[in-house]
């Protein structure tokens, strides 16, 4: 059996550039011809917008991904463009308003409903990867993700607090781990929009870059996280290019090498290059 990866890109935080991770993440293994299914499980539906999709027009048809929380309908993912130039494998299923909606209705093991979905995928062998963002916020949603990952990836913008969301966020993961028995394998960490001449950006990346480890640390020598392996990887600098690149619905590497090509903003990419190759462990 295709041994399909479930990446789960999370922070119970809104604001810390999660979408445009799981964008540029996607992008990134479909473009090196791997066969990619992106969910948008968030719902401000922001990634759905970003792929030019309109969200009431794919409300309750196969596309929504809102319609795993039925039992009489089976989602089917769209193939969506990553480029003009490039044939790839990078199918999706978009985000609407019944998101909400079927989270939070009374259903039973309406947790584990993405899971049992991913489940069926897996079986069908079609995908290497599944890369899904979620929404900014604890609850049926985010535990839907978290309980269907193997990998999360974990941005954290470094102009707010990033202890205390973050040692919740790890809590939470602990907390999951023993109700449900679920085993994150890997959590990719870094810092976000990150300016390096604020003093309070500077504080927070040495809190993600340091503290956080040990925390994580003091946890596993508790008994906790016993599987997991925690990779930190290069903050991401504020730059214009990566709004602009958003705003354009254009793939950031074809962004940055069409438009604007500096040094400084090839420095964006090291980190999605680090992403990648823990994920594959291959090289971009």
């Amino acid at each position: 059996m295709k041994d399909t990866q479930v990446i789960v890109i999370a922070n119970q935080k809104g604001g810390v550039g999660k979408t445009k991770t799981a964008d540029v993440v996607a992008r990134d293994l479909a473009i090196k011809k791997n066969k990619v299914l992106l969910i948008d499980f968030d719902p401000q539906m922001t990634l759905t917008k970003q792929f030019g999709v309109d969200s009431t027009s794919i409300r309750n048809t196969p596309q929504d991904s809102s319609i795993i929380f039925t039992d009489n309908k089976t989602p089917e993912p769209k193939r969506v463009a990553i480029n003009q130039s490039e044939d790839c494998f990078l199918d999706m299923l978009f985000a609407s308003f019944s998101l909400m909606e079927y989270a939070q209705s009374g259903m039973s093991a309406r947790e584990l409903k993405l899971k049992a979905y991913l489940k069926k995928i897996k079986k069908q062998e079609i995908y290497d990867y599944i890369v899904i963002d979620t929404a900014g916020s604890l609850g049926v949603l985010f535990n839907n993700a978290i309980l269907s990952a193997d990998t999360i990836i974990l941005p954290i913008a470094t102009v707010s607090a990033a202890t205390n969301a973050t040692e919740s966020f790890f809590n939470e993961l602990i907390v999951i781990e023993e109700q449900f028995d679920h085993k994150i394998k890997d959590v990719i960490l870094f810092g976000n929009m990150y300016n390096k001449i604020a003093t309070h950006d500077k504080e927070q990346l040495n809190i993600i870059e340091n503290d956080i480890p040990r925390y994580v640390q003091i946890k596993k020598d508790s008994g906790y996280f016993q599987q997991l392996n925690l990779h930190v990887v290069k903050a991401v600098p504020i730059r214009t290019v990566i709004k602009d690149a958003t705003g354009s619905a254009i793939y950031l590497r074809d962004y940055i090498k069409s438009y604007s090509n500096s040094k400084s903003n090839q420095k964006i990419l090291k980190t999605y290059n680090q992403i990648y190759k823990i994920l594959t462990n291959k090289l971009f």
